[in-house]
């Protein structure tokens, strides 16, 4: 596939659990599209870009690697 969507993938997961997939998707990283809905910071961390869906303006940051 070229796009990935993942909607609060980890957030029933254990801390070593969700690690270990966030591995494996930085693995997939500059291979394919990914979308990630999460509140959990540490599931975006290696993201791109963010977009703060908080607010009632969305802003585009990009994200310091």
């Amino acid at each position: 596939p070229s796009l990935l969507i993942l909607d609060e993938a980890t957030s029933a997961l254990d801390v070593a659990t969700e690690a270990r997939l966030l591995d494996a998707l930085r693995g997939l990283a500059g291979k394919l599209t990914m979308v990630v809905a999460a509140h959990r910071l540490s599931a975006v961390a290696n993201c791109d870009q963010l977009v703060d869906l908080t607010t009632d303006i969305a802003a585009v940051a990009v994200t310091a690697k």
